[in-house]
């Protein structure tokens, strides 16, 4: 376990979730990357942060496969065209979203943001209970 341990010995639980700060790291991890100037940052993020709304809306009314899902096939199926629907929504958001970036930044520097937050999400997830 990579959990630091407290004076007494035992392990230190995990640290809760912050999103304030999620969202600060996450911000300054995309300026760094994309190497945003502060008036490209100002006009970017609030269009960014528009669009992370909506996809977390989409996740919250995306309906959660039942326990049935995986042992029945009718229901398993349903689970996948579930799933799949709120996959394709998403992504047809993000196409939507990334034009409106291009009307703001350069190209090349939206390219930097999509893969800078895509980046800074998969080492969030392997730093999860470390």
């Amino acid at each position: 376990n990579k959990r630091p341990k407290t004076e007494q010995g035992g392990m230190q639980p995990p640290k809760k979730f912050d999103p304030g700060q999620y969202q600060r790291d996450l911000e300054a991890f995309i300026t760094k990357y994309a190497c945003l100037t502060e008036q490209e940052a100002q006009k970017f993020f609030p269009i960014f942060r528009e669009m992370q709304q909506k996809t977390r809306a989409i996740y919250m009314k995306g309906k959660r496969p039942n326990k049935g899902a995986f042992t029945d096939d009718k229901l398993a199926l349903e689970a996948i065209q579930n799933h799949d629907m709120q996959e394709i929504e998403i992504k047809k958001l993000q196409q939507q979203y990334h034009n409106r970036f291009l009307k703001v930044l350069p190209a090349t520097k939206v390219l930097k943001c999509i893969f800078a937050e895509d980046s800074f999400n998969k080492k969030m997830m392997r730093n999860i209970g470390k």
